[in-house]
């Protein structure tokens, strides 16, 4: 589970890596990688949910910030298996 806080309030949801594959299979359709990251996050915590609210809260930098610690250093459409 990855834990963090906005405003003082602390939320748990699953870590990246943990998504259901059927999350990622939906998601792979998006039309980008920010669409893509979107389509996961509203599709496991719900649109309406108090974490997207939180995060709707969130600057772009802060969002990158919150999304590097969530993904743990992981991309979409590349796993650990991948090479350069």
């Amino acid at each position: 589970m990855y834990k963090f806080e906005i405003d003082g309030t602390e939320y748990e949801i699953p870590q990246f890596a943990d998504l259901p594959l059927g999350a990622l299979r939906k998601a792979r359709k998006a039309q980008d990688e920010l669409d893509a990251t979107f389509e996961l996050l509203e599709g496991t915590l719900g649109a309406e949910s108090a974490v997207m609210a939180a995060l709707d809260g969130l600057t772009i930098s802060e969002f990158k910030t919150w999304f590097d610690g969530w993904a743990g250093g992981s991309t979409l459409g590349e796993s650990s298996g991948s090479e350069s």
